[in-house]
């Protein structure tokens, strides 16, 4: 009977580490599978930050491209470079930038007769009085700046009636030098117009009898 007693423990402790043993495998085997469907495993993606803050970039450049089609930029007149500056002056703050830049392609040439300064002034003057003296009394003695002592004989806008005009004064016997003057026009560039309409109305203040050359030109 003491047998069948031990014979009975000994199997249920068999049994028991036989279900022990089975319930450690099934979890090791459950740990190594995924926790998610591999199959329908999503991508993620790095959303930029102007989505974030609720603003698409597609309507961003769109704003970008109304405003810089609504920025106007215009070139204004072909001046003598004071007169340019002083119309510049009189646009100023009208506009983001401005600019008074040579017009390239308007040019004027000039020809200028003048005899050469002497070396004293004194001299100059009794070179102005000679000329004086042969007949010719429409002269100018440059009293100052870098063609001082200089005498101007004449400024002619056709080089061949300058050249006519230096050959009679070399026969004459007067010392006579011809220069090439080259005098560019210069334009007032405006940039990012503030205020179009107070544009016009002080080019219309400054030009009531002539009307300015305006150009609409790319910022």
């Amino acid at each position: 009977m003491k047998f069948f007693l031990l014979l009975f423990i000994f199997f249920n402790l068999l049994v028991y580490f036989w279900a022990s043993l089975t319930k450690t495998s099934e979890v090791a085997n459950n740990s190594d599978v995924p926790l998610y469907n591999q199959a329908i495993l999503e991508i993620l993606h790095v959303v930029p930050r102007t989505i974030i803050e609720g603003t698409s970039p597609i309507k961003d450049n769109k704003n970008r491209e109304q405003k810089k089609e609504s920025v106007l930029c215009l070139s204004i007149g072909d001046y003598e470079k004071d007169k340019a500056v002083i119309v510049g002056n009189s646009l100023a703050g009208l506009s983001e930038y401005l600019f008074v830049i040579p017009n390239d392609t308007v040019v004027k040439e000039r020809y200028w007769l003048f005899s050469p300064a002497e070396k004293r002034w004194q001299d100059s003057v009794n070179n102005a009085s000679s000329i004086r003296s042969k007949g010719i009394s429409d002269i100018w003695l440059i009293p100052k700046g870098k063609d001082k002592g200089k005498v101007s004989l004449g400024l002619y806008s056709r080089q061949s009636k300058a050249e006519q005009k230096l050959q009679e004064l070399r026969g004459m016997q007067i010392n006579v030098e011809l220069s090439n003057l080259t005098e560019k026009k210069y334009s007032i560039r405006l940039e990012n117009i503030v205020k179009p309409n107070d544009i016009f109305k002080q080019l219309s203040l400054r030009f009531e009898d002539s009307e300015p050359n305006i150009q609409k030109i790319n910022c």
